[in-house]
């Protein structure tokens, strides 16, 4: 720590697994600061260092695999990747610039012709590469309401915006649409986001978001998922909405759907087979049917609409409403907390760790609804709902139960 602190001083600083969390915290803070120019880092932790520098200097001797346990030791050098990697411009080859140190001319030469002159040389496939790799986006709904908030923009125009045959960059990633009947689409879309108030036109024909278009953007959810939780709020009854409700209606969210849950391949393998298919499928509609009427809240209409109508008991229940109701009792036991985290992986044959980020990814989904909610006056008329799904969001983190969470809150640094 005395040593860093000199350091630090000198506006040198360094990045490492063996620092401890408040030695990590004064790094990141004071390069924040910009009293940091220079940080060292290890080539392991160098990989997941979040710090935005723009020249990475990579010296020889970290360019190389080197087993040292070998017997007959040598070297090879990195793949591009690798070096892509460490030089945090993977996927972005326009950030910043990677600087090697050569300590001679074969050293250069070795650099040029692994690195550099390999890159020239393959440019044009990568580019060809990244081209196939567009994502074909079926959610135009949630894109224009975006394209609203980011430009201003006449519906004639967005028409033509998406109508062009270049694929559409939005943040990190590359759309690209089904140009089949755009035009109708982009009209009927308009329309939706007009009806429900997200967007409005203003002077000269420009569509403007609105405050619940912006919120929409900011909290990152598709409106599909919006439009499904405000008609949940409007029909739910005050003061008797529970921690199952809740996780159901996340969890039939357009958003909730695309949370995907690593299953182990042996699962994924017999989940192909009909009888275990419809085994595991007809197990969670059962348990999630048993404690509704436990609950005593069988006349709930999210619970008749999703669980209890005449077409779920007649009809095989499809693969995205099964996965629904998975979610919805891996994460109830998971925040009950009367099962431990392995053996809920072990029961449902999941990876380490994938409960928990499930939890993470309804986490945030909770804390969308608690904004819309608040957005739409619970403060005032509702404010103990919103407690609920406030205090959900957090068990959802942890796993814990609600006298738990002044525990997990707890930092014990190191």
């Amino acid at each position: 720590r005395k040593e860093l602190l000199e350091l630090l001083e000198k506006g040198v600083a360094y990045h490492n697994p063996e620092l401890f969390w408040e030695e990590k915290n004064l790094v990141e803070t004071h390069l924040k600061k910009g009293d940091i120019k220079i940080v060292c880092a290890s080539t392991k932790y160098s990989i997941g260092i979040n710090l935005p520098f723009k020249n990475i200097i990579i010296p020889s001797n970290k360019i190389h695999n080197n087993d040292g346990n070998y017997l007959h030791d040598f070297r090879t050098s990195l793949g591009f990747a690798d070096i892509e990697n460490m030089g945090r411009r993977a996927g972005n080859s326009s950030f910043g610039r990677i600087i090697f140190l050569a300590y001679s001319l074969l050293s250069e030469t070795i650099h040029q012709n692994t690195y550099f002159n390999l890159n020239e040389h393959t440019k044009h496939k990568c580019k060809t590469a990244i081209k196939r790799l567009v994502k074909e986006e079926k959610g135009l709904l949630t894109f224009l309401l975006r394209l609203s908030v980011k430009y201003r923009l006449k519906p004639n125009e967005i028409k033509e915006y998406l109508k062009e045959e270049a694929t559409h960059l939005s943040g990190y990633w590359h759309f690209s649409f089904d140009k089949e009947n755009i035009e109708k689409k982009i009209e009927r879309y308009l329309n939706i986001l007009k009806q429900n108030k997200l967007i409005k036109e203003i002077k000269g024909g420009i569509l403007s978001p609105t405050a619940n278009g912006i919120l929409i953007t900011a909290l990152k959810i598709k409106v599909e998922t919006y439009l499904f939780m405000k008609n949940w709020m409007e029909y739910s009854k005050k003061g008797e909405i529970s921690n199952l409700e809740i996780l159901l209606l996340l969890a039939f969210s357009a958003d909730g759907k695309a949370l995907s849950i690593p299953f182990s391949q042996f699962y994924r393998d017999d989940d192909k087979k009909e009888s275990y298919s419809q085994g595991c499928r007809g197990n969670y509609w059962n348990k999630l049917l048993h404690l509704v009427f436990e609950q005593g809240d069988e006349d709930k209409k999210l619970y008749q609409d999703k669980i209890m109508s005449k077409k779920i008991k007649e009809e095989a229940i499809p693969q995205e409403g099964n996965l629904a109701f998975k979610k919805t009792c891996l994460l109830y036991d998971w925040i009950k907390g009367d099962k431990d985290i392995k053996t809920i992986e072990q029961e449902n044959g999941l990876y380490g760790g994938a409960v928990q980020i499930l939890g993470e990814g309804f986490s945030w989904l909770a804390d969308s609804l608690m904004e819309i909610a608040e957005n739409e006056g619970w403060r005032k008329g509702r404010e103990e709902d919103l407690n609920k799904i406030k205090i959900l969001s957090k068990r959802l983190i942890d796993g814990v139960e609600e006298e738990g969470l002044s525990l997990s809150r707890m930092h014990i640094p190191g």
